[in-house]
């Protein structure tokens, strides 16, 4: 069996509110039929058993009690410990995923391959936070050590983690999109009016304040699709925050918009950016983000200062369709779902017990 552990604290609940549990089943369901496991168990942090249930190719195993954050690091362990021990791989999908695995690692010599997404040191710089940028930095420490492998989202912090780390064993591998759900629309939008799409979390670290008060002057629909502490300001700002979607409704948003922004300074590698490049969607992202992911120039429209005038290009109609197509294709030639989970698996499986 491999085992899929969420982030401390969360569970597939958490997936269901921001519509990612359809993906995550695709995850596992693949991994079950490509890989050497029969089934794949689900660590939930909390007691709840999804709506859906269990099935012969995956289980689901809560905790007794609710996690509470005294002493709740160790409620998996009292709960199942038999799972930890006898599982052929763990896969923690975020840096504090690994936490249990690693205690996994030490007691029983369960091995575990660990993604690293977001770069949690580089966002707790961008807000101030030294103790906590300290507490990242230790925990991908201990964690990059101990795993069999770590794969990673973002190619420039792929670099910088194997200089950092330079005995573990680090691998590049991108976030997989389903071309097939998400590819382009004949004849673009239909909105009268210019709609600006951003899908993601709601927080001050991905510059959407700024961007909603820019549209707002301009005259745009700013639609923010999303959960995060941020959507009362966006509102305020006169964007339309209209919460969390089913991933599978993504597609006909992401075809409805006339340009997809990305504002944030710092980034892993953002699902919502690969889906909407897939759709043919001309997208707008911080020239920082567009090098990290090794983007071609021709791809996106990049900014450093002017978010007008990088507007301005991406909503001339011949750039539009330049950009939208080579972004189509880009995605389909290095990110879809058949190239890169068959890389993946294949990569988990070599370090299965």
């Amino acid at each position: 069996m491999i085992g899929f552990v969420p982030a401390v604290g969360s569970g597939w609940s958490d997936l269901v509110k921001t519509g990612q549990d359809m993906r995550m089943r695709e995850t596992i369901r693949q991994y079950v039929k490509q890989g050497p496991w029969k089934t794949a168990g689900f660590y939930d942090w909390m007691p709840e058993v999804p709506a859906a249930g269990s099935s012969d190719a995956l289980r689901f195993f809560g905790t007794r009690r609710p996690y509470t954050a005294r002493g709740g690091f160790l409620r998996p362990f009292h709960d199942f410990a038999g799972l930890w021990r006898d599982v052929n791989l763990l896969r923690p999908f975020t840096l504090l995923g690994a936490i249990p695995c690693i205690t996994a690692r030490v007691r029983y010599g369960t091995p575990y391959v660990l993604t690293i997404g977001a770069d949690h040191v580089a966002v707790a710089r961008q807000r101030g936070e030294g103790r906590q940028r300290w507490k990242w930095r230790l925990l991908q420490s201990v964690a990059v050590r101990l795993a069999a492998a770590t794969i990673v989202r973002n190619p420039a912090h792929a670099e910088i983690l194997r200089s950092r780390y330079p005995r573990a064993n680090m691998v590049t591998i991108p976030n997989w999109v389903d071309t097939d759900l998400f590819s382009p629309m004949p004849g673009g939008p239909r909105s009268r009016s210019t709609v600006v799409l951003y899908v993601g979390r709601l927080t001050a670290e991905k510059g959407l304040i700024e961007a909603a008060r820019l549209f707002r002057k301009l005259g745009y629909s700013f639609v923010c699709v999303g959960e995060g502490p941020g959507r009362r300001a966006l509102d305020r700002q006169g964007a339309h925050a209209v919460g969390a979607v089913q991933w599978t409704a993504l597609p006909d948003i992401y075809r409805s918009a006339d340009v997809f922004l990305l504002p944030s300074q710092s980034e892993g590698h953002p699902k919502a950016l690969s889906e909407a490049m897939a759709c043919g969607v001309p997208c707008i992202v911080r020239a920082e983000v567009a090098q990290s992911l090794r983007l071609p120039a021709e791809t996106v429209v990049r900014f450093n200062g002017s978010l007008a005038a990088a507007l301005q290009v991406a909503l001339e109609p011949a750039a539009r369709r330049t950009i939208g197509t080579q972004a189509a294709d880009y995605v389909l030639a290095n990110w879809a779902k058949e190239k890169v989970l068959a890389e993946e698996i294949a990569l988990c499986a070599g370090h299965s017990r």
